[in-house]
């Protein structure tokens, strides 16, 4: 996984890690042995790895698989969300990067000015030229506008995303994608994505952002099921 780099976030091989950091002053980045441990050192940050920033391991070559020993976590107790809440996902098609996005509710959501359970409260696309990370920051941040739109009642709501990328995004008021840097979105996506982008930094929403526990819970509501 990536934590500073041309896009930061958990990439599935080394391949997709060196195209963020090969070149980029100051990447850090490691490899871990599960995509769980991954997300998991993201959220700690660079420092928590302070070892292992931007080179392999000692005891592995450069470029090899593999990682070191991590320490497991044992999984907090938890039930399955009911709700009601705002889920946020976002599909792409890398074989032409088309993407689309959307927010689906969680339980009964009319209690906070939704719908009900597994209503669209949103959704965006397919747009050309755009990966799924800028569809997850997309989401996320239109459904803390929404929150923020909805006055008082905006304050109970729950928005769960299970892209850290995204929550990285919009917690930094920062987008690192190379579809941006490198001119690479098309011009609809992007005027929604630096629509969404100044719309953050110059409000707040009283929604809480909460990380979707995919290993316990299952695709997020919000999921496509194209996987």
């Amino acid at each position: 996984m990536v934590w500073s780099g041309r896009e930061v976030g958990v990439f599935d091989t080394w391949d997709a890690c060196a195209k963020q950091t090969t070149g980029f002053a100051g990447a850090k980045f490691k490899s871990f042995p599960t995509a769980d441990a991954a997300r998991a050192a993201f959220i700690d940050g660079d420092q928590a790895h302070v070892n292992y920033q931007g080179k392999a391991p000692a005891d592995r070559p450069a470029g090899a698989s593999g990682s070191s020993k991590v320490a497991k976590r044992k999984p907090a107790a938890a039930d399955y969300p009911v709700g009601p809440a705002l889920c946020v996902d976002a599909a792409c098609d890398t074989t032409r990067w088309v993407m689309e996005c959307r927010g689906v509710w969680l339980g009964d959501g009319s209690a906070i000015g939704g719908a009900g359970d597994g209503e669209e409260a949103f959704a965006f696309g397919p747009f050309a030229d755009a990966n799924g990370n800028l569809g997850e920051f997309l989401a996320l941040a239109t459904a803390l506008r929404l929150a923020a739109e909805a006055g008082p009642s905006g304050a109970g709501w729950t928005v769960y995303c299970d892209s850290i990328t995204a929550m990285a995004w919009v917690r930094k008021r920062v987008i690192r994608s190379v579809f941006l840097d490198d001119d690479r979105a098309g011009p609809e996506v992007r005027a929604h994505v630096e629509d969404a982008l100044a719309w953050l930094k110059n409000h707040t929403s009283p929604a809480k952002v909460v990380k979707w526990d995919t290993p316990r819970w299952g695709e997020i509501p919000a999921d496509y099921g194209r996987k």
